[in-house]
Formats: structure tokens, C-alpha cells, sequence
């Protein structure tokens, strides 16, 4: 039996003096050259992907109640999270997780705005239509409900995230962490 030696001159392709792989591109009705694309790198016979990494991770619980019944004056939500990103140029992915109770003592309707801050800069507004909940007559809701938010710090200094909430649309009462239920701030570090 003879051994039959391949070459790429011989499938029609040209050295590229770079590590690729052999395909069967279909759409061309050809063999071709697989070239590595971004975040991925072939050296030998090996294919690593990069980027996208969790870099670094933070978790804040919170099981104090604090009430809000203001539709003009924001409450600190009382849950912060002291968080320092490793490289400048990463992706925060925050999940703010909040245990609502919404405390209808007429038939108006109730909302939660919140409001998340990286320090004292206003990064995130979920605006007066979020998280709503329509009444037709007097009664409790207990929920939970996550926000997620990518926040891109820019910088390799602790930062501290937080949040404010407050009803936009009536005076009804609103519980976060009501009867100790927790809610919580988690931060994700994804590498560029």
C-alpha cells in the first residue's frame, strides 16, 4: 500500500506561514483554510478561546426592611457592594435581586423605581414603569424581581455599587427585605 502525501499546493491552497485547519467549506464546494478569529488562537493542534472570562465576582446580602411610601424622594435600599475590578477595560454584569412587598391600602396602583449607583454616579434608572403592579382593590404583593444591569467602570479602583428605590406612582407603601426576606447584589467581572 502506497502512502499518498498532501499537500497545499497540491489542494489548490497557498502556506500562510500561520497554524490553520483543514476544512470542507460547503458553500464554496472546496477545501479551504480555517483562520482563527477574534478571542481564539490555533497553535499546533490546539484551538484556545479568549476573553470573556469571569475575572472577578462580588456578592452583598441584605435581610433589613426598609420602606419607601415617597413618589418624589428616593430611600437608600440599604445594600451596597464594595467591588474592584482587575482590568480596566471589563464588563461588570450586575444582578440586583429584590424581595418586594407592596403594600396596597386602597386600590391605587404601586410601582418600584430603582435606581443603581456605581459610588455616587447614577449608572441605571429602571424608570416609573417597571416592576408595576395594578390594584382594583386594597391588598398585599410579594414578589421577587432581578435587575440586571452591564456597567463598564473603567478603572482598576474599588468601586461601591448601591441602590435607591421609591414608588412613582401613589403613596403606597413598599417593603424591600419585608419579614427579612433577602435581597441581593451580585457583580460579575467578565474579561474583554
Amino acid at each position: 500500500m502506497s502512502k499518498t502525501k498532501i499537500t497545499l499546493g497540491s489542494l489548490g491552497l497557498t502556506d500562510a506561514n500561520a497554524d490553520r485547519i483543514l476544512m470542507w467549506d460547503d458553500s464554496a464546494g472546496a477545501i479551504s483554510q480555517l483562520v482563527a478569529s477574534t478571542n481564539l488562537t490555533i497553535s499546533g493542534t490546539n484551538v484556545t478561546a479568549s476573553g470573556g472570562k469571569i475575572l472577578n465576582f462580588g456578592h452583598a446580602v441584605s435581610t433589613s426592611e426598609v420602606t419607601n411610601n415617597s413618589t418624589s424622594s428616593y430611600a437608600d435600599g440599604n445594600l451596597s457592594l464594595a467591588f474592584t475590578p482587575t482590568a480596566s477595560d471589563s464588563t461588570v454584569l450586575l444582578i440586583l435581586q429584590l424581595s418586594l412587598f407592596l403594600n396596597h391600602t386602597t386600590s391605587a396602583d404601586a410601582a418600584v423605581r430603582v435606581k443603581i449607583f456605581r459610588d455616587s454616579t447614577e449608572i441605571y434608572d429602571s424608570g416609573s414603569t417597571q416592576n408595576y403592579h395594578s390594584a382594583s382593590s386594597s391588598g398585599n404583593v410579594r414578589y421577587s424581581t432581578p435587575l440586571i444591569y452591564k456597567d463598564s467602570p473603567s478603572t482598576t479602583s474599588q468601586v461601591t455599587y448601591s441602590y435607591d428605590f421609591l414608588n412613582p406612582h401613589t403613596t403606597q407603601v413598599i417593603e424591600i427585605s419585608d419579614n427579612s426576606a433577602p435581597s441581593t447584589l451580585t457583580a460579575f467581572e467578565i474579561g474583554a
